[in-house]
């Protein structure tokens, strides 16, 4: 990689410090969540960057329950989470139910379930995270909440065994395997048991969030789904323009084959730098109430 210059250097750190204000600001505005937690949030946020940067491992505090992580983006990560959950979930949940069941699909260490956990403290969930090292951290984190199930696995559109690569963020980690410049280090690989959505949550009778982040993997994943899909109530699944694999159209058109009814209802932020978006969140509606006959939109 060609050194950087002090320029690139200083927008970036820039930038960072900037997103980070935003994140800020943003928690501070959650009105859904008490003031006390999202002061918590906040003020633990500081503490634990300057004990990653230190080299060690820190705790975040969420609603009394420690979220643990080793890695500086996972603070980022986590925070961004509650706010884009808010801003998604928390119009919806007139139509869910008090104790909602929850698919969390690409855990990581537990931001959406630390998120969701904050919209419906009493929500059933179950996340998969098929890296063996960071499941050791989602499984630890989640024991702080009831009715949580983990599972260390991949999910995909058949049962296999498949490579998982390593990112040198966990979060950026995927099956789908990377592009590479000319000499660029390789990343370190995993391989990892697979199964179907439709096989993993065949027990649930019906799902009320089904959550899909897999980094460039979700074609693979909605194709072994379509049980899944046509009982669940809202999809929400993270697209993006720039990695390989399907193309977004060809997700949701999978979606929309598995089930008619699918509307999309709304969009989360752009996710990536301020010149360039990476992906977005997608919500979409699986069972939307019929139109109103007297009153067509």
């Amino acid at each position: 990689m060609p050194p950087r210059d002090g320029l690139s250097v200083i927008r970036d750190l820039r930038f960072l410090v900037s997103r980070s204000l935003e994140l800020d600001m943003r928690t501070v505005r959650l009105a859904a969540w008490p003031l006390r937690r999202r002061a918590a949030l906040v003020t633990s946020k500081y503490v634990a960057v300057v004990r990653l940067v230190g080299g060690a491992r820190a705790r975040l505090s969420i609603g009394g329950v420690p979220f643990t992580t080793r890695e500086l983006v996972d603070v980022g990560t986590l925070q961004a989470a509650f706010a884009d959950t808010h801003d998604l979930l928390a119009p919806v949940r007139a139509v869910l139910p008090d104790r909602p069941v929850v698919v969390d699909v690409g855990a990581h260490r537990g931001e959406f379930l630390f998120a969701v956990k904050q919209l419906f403290p009493r929500a059933s969930v179950l996340s998969f995270e098929p890296d063996p090292a960071v499941h050791v951290d989602l499984a630890a984190n989640a024991a702080g909440w009831p009715d949580v199930t983990t599972r260390c696995v991949a999910l995909g559109d058949r049962t296999a065994s498949m490579v998982l690569y390593r990112a040198p963020l966990s979060v950026m980690s995927s099956l789908r395997p990377p592009s590479q410049a000319p000499g660029e280090q390789p990343l370190e690989q995993v391989e990892v048991p697979v199964v179907t959505l439709d096989d993993a949550c065949a027990e649930l009778d019906h799902i009320d969030v089904l959550k899909v982040d897999v980094e460039g993997f979700e074609d693979a994943v909605v194709a072994g789904a379509r049980d899944v899909i046509r009982r669940s109530r809202f999809l929400l699944v993270e697209l993006g323009l720039t990695r390989g694999g399907a193309s977004n159209l060809d997700v949701l058109s999978t979606v929309h084959d598995f089930c008619p009814t699918a509307r999309i209802i709304a969009i989360g932020r752009p996710l990536g730098s301020t010149t360039s978006t990476v992906c977005q969140d997608v919500l979409v509606d699986l069972a939307p109430a019929p139109p109103d006959r007297d009153h067509p939109a």
